[in-house]
This record gives C-alpha cells, sequence and structure tokens, in this order.
C-alpha cells in the first residue's frame, strides 16, 4: 500500500453539483466522502467550477474546482464544450495521476463528468464506481428534446458499461439501468439513499405545519397535479398550513401559476429557499406530516424521493402523489405503514385529511416511520458500499495488506 500511495488511500470524488450541500445529491456525495474520512482513507472531492457556487463547505475537506465540461457548457454553445473535452480529461487525469488515485467515484446527472471521470479512471487503470441516482430514462420523460435524450441515454450506457460497478438507489431502478444499458446483473449493486438519523433524532418540537414539501419545483415532481390535490385538501382542510422547503421559481403553465398565487394569498403554502442541509431537521420537525409527490409517468415507479428518509428519520408520516399501481414508493410506505399513498389528487385529499383529522393514526405511523429509518442510515449505507466494493478493488491493486482501514 505504502509504495504506491505513501499514506491513506486516496480516492477521488468527482460528484457533479458538490457545492454547496443543500440538495439531496450533493449530501449523498458528501456522506460518501466523510464515510471515507472514517474509514482512514483521504478522499479528494472534484467538482465542476460553475458561477455563483461556493469554494468550500464546513462539513468538507477542500474541495478542488476545475474548468471541466459542464462549465464550459453554461458559458458556451455546442459544439465548443466537445471539442474541449481533450482538455478537460487533460486537466483531471494529470491532476488525478499527481494524487496517485487509487480509485475513482462518480454519479449522475453529470453524465459529462461521469464520462470524464471514467476515461481518467481508465488512463490510470484505476476501478470506476458510478452512482445512478436518476437514470436518464427518468429525466427524458421530463425533457422533450428528443436528440438531446438520445445522446444523454447513449452516454449513460457508455458509462455503466465502462464502470467496474453501477450503484442504483432502488432494486427496480437496478433493473431499469441494467435492461436499458444490456449490463450484468453483477454490475449493479443497491446503494440506498438515506438520512443522518443522529440530526433528526430526539427532536421536538410544536406542530405549526400541517405538511412539508423538501426539494425544488422541478419537473418530475408534478406542480400541477400536486397544488390541485393541496387546493383540494384545503377545501377539506381550511386552515392547512403547507411549507415548500427548497423552492426556486420554475417556469409555470398559466393555470398553474394562477393556481400557486391563490394558495399563496390564501397562507395555504409558504415558499421558503434552500437553506443548509445541516437546518433541514430544526424546520420539517414543525410539520405533522412529509410530502413526495412524483409524476405519473411509469419510469418514476422505480424512485423513491431522496427526502423520504429524511421524513423518515425526522418520523413524519409520509404524504405521497405517485403513478398508479405497484411502485417502489408505494411498496415502502403501505408495506411499512408509514404513510399514504395516492395516484390522484382526489384521493391525495381524502387521504391527507383523513391523516391530520387522527393524531392517533399519526402518532403510531410516526413510531413506524423512526422505526423504518434505522434501516436507512446514511453514514452506515456509505460505510458499507465503501468497505464491500471499493475496499476489496484497491487491496486487488495494492496488495492483501490494505484491510478497508487506511493500510
Amino acid at each position: 500500500m505504502k509504495d504506491r500511495s505513501h499514506g491513506p488511500p486516496k480516492i477521488l470524488v468527482a460528484w457533479p453539483d458538490l457545492l454547496p450541500v443543500n440538495h439531496a445529491g450533493a449530501v449523498r456525495g458528501a456522506s460518501l466522502i466523510r464515510a471515507a474520512i472514517d474509514l482512514g482513507w483521504e478522499p479528494i472531492p472534484l467538482t465542476p467550477r460553475m458561477p455563483g457556487t461556493p469554494d468550500a463547505w464546513p462539513t468538507l475537506p477542500a474541495v478542488t474546482k476545475f474548468a471541466l465540461y459542464d462549465s464550459y457548457a453554461s458559458k458556451f454553445p455546442l459544439p465548443v464544450p466537445f471539442f474541449l473535452l481533450a482538455v478537460t480529461i487533460f486537466r483531471i487525469t494529470r491532476f488525478a495521476r499527481r494524487k496517485k488515485i487509487l480509485a475513482v467515484i462518480s454519479s449522475t446527472p453529470g453524465l459529462f463528468l461521469g464520462l470524464e471521470a471514467l476515461l481518467t479512471s481508465r488512463v490510470l487503470g484505476v476501478p470506476f464506481f458510478f452512482d445512478v441516482r436518476d437514470a436518464w430514462k427518468l429525466e427524458a420523460a421530463t425533457h422533450t428534446e428528443v436528440f438531446r435524450n438520445r445522446i444523454k441515454n447513449r452516454l449513460e450506457g457508455v458509462i455503466c458499461r465502462g464502470a467496474t460497478e453501477v450503484w442504483v438507489v432502488t432494486e427496480s431502478l437496478g433493473d431499469l439501468v441494467r435492461r436499458t444499458h444490456v449490463l450484468s446483473p453483477e454490475k449493479i449493486r443497491l446503494v440506498p439513499n438515506g438520512a443522518a438519523l443522529e440530526e433528526f433524532a430526539g427532536r421536538s418540537s410544536q406542530k405549526t405545519l400541517d405538511f412539508v414539501f423538501l426539494g425544488a419545483p422541478s419537473a418530475y415532481r408534478d406542480l400541477p397535479r400536486l397544488l390541485e390535490a393541496i387546493d383540494r385538501t384545503h377545501t377539506l382542510r381550511p386552515s392547512l398550513k403547507v411549507l415548500w422547503l427548497g423552492w426556486r421559481s420554475p417556469q409555470l403553465a398559466e393555470r398553474t401559476e394562477t393556481l400557486l398565487d391563490k394558495l399563496s394569498r390564501n397562507g395555504v403554502v409558504e415558499k421558503a429557499a434552500p437553506v443548509a442541509h445541516e437546518q433541514v431537521a430544526d424546520v420539517i420537525s414543525k410539520a405533522k406530516s412529509g410530502i413526495v409527490s412524483l409524476s405519473g409517468e411509469d419510469v418514476f415507479r422505480t424512485a423513491i424521493g431522496a427526502k423520504t428518509y429524511e421524513y423518515l428519520a425526522a418520523g413524519l408520516p409520509i404524504a405521497c402523489l405517485g403513478p398508479p399501481g405497484s411502485s417502489e414508493l408505494r411498496r415502502l410506505v403501505e408495506a411499512n405503514a408509514v404513510g399514504f399513498y395516492a395516484s390522484n389528487p382526489e384521493e391525495f385529499a381524502m387521504s391527507a385529511a383523513n391523516l391530520l383529522s387522527d393524531a392517533e393514526i399519526r402518532n403510531q405511523q410516526s413510531t413506524n416511520a423512526r422505526e423504518l429509518a434505522r434501516r436507512y442510515d446514511r453514514s452506515a449505507i456509505a460505510h458499507k458500499v465503501l468497505e464491500e466494493a471499493v475496499a476489496p478493488r484497491i487491496a486487488a491493486r495494492v496488495g492483501s495488506s490494505f484491510n478497508g482501514l487506511g493500510g
């Protein structure tokens, strides 16, 4: 080990949108970085340099920011960023070689960063792990550019086939990725999302909110259906209070914009900007339940919103609006009695009104939620995948004396 790295094993964590750590993707990357530190490794975080993002974060080691494909894509039209790929790959490879990197990890949705990371690992001859939080087929359901979707899907396939392992957040997402890109089952590893249980433990607060919604109003959350569901719930519960934490102004159809304005004016929906992840537990502890909304497209049956696990850790029953029929989210919620699952706004409103009116059911579901959350400890999940997937590959390169604990 030491003849190669002169110290703890160094892994390159090339993560898209790592800074600021105030959204689910960055939190997942940060958890892997902190787990590597716990194991005595030396993670080297790297992210594309983007305008308006911070240069550091209090809970992370120094983050390297390079001008990469995504950086150029934010400034120049196509095909300029493509022509610069050779430069960006050389930039990362030179940096990784100087650092004596032993493994590389990257993630979606930054597929060009994944490509840059894959090719870096090939040049160095080190293992590469690709974390697929959202397959492009899910992204394509809310993007209309056919040519772009085709290119992105093929690029995802190239990266997945070239990876040592592909990590997925649900079993059915793994099946989707495997079928789409013709991968062997052995290449797929389930690495679910989770929550930092210690951040949510023992918090008690007066319940001033009926519901909280965590996350940006992205297209895959199907904002028109969700706002209709909230409006119908308000009809049944005139005192309804919903906090949307993580709001960023989206482009909305006129009808949806009008409905949102009405709900905001009437004090039903309060829109709050994203906060540092460390502040989330305090905010959501004020709510009686947490909302998860997914588009009704069939492909979203494979998804479980990352914030679901934080609701569970906080002991919040989950109010779900998603595609009809069987789905990962429905199975999680109904099999463990941690909330309700609705597939249309009318059903959501009835179930929400019933939940809010029955404190006994809410208390039991809250207990169930905290119990279920223990199976999704984010730190334990990150430690496990590093020890079971990454450490053996490093050991195969540096010798059996490496035990996964820094040497």
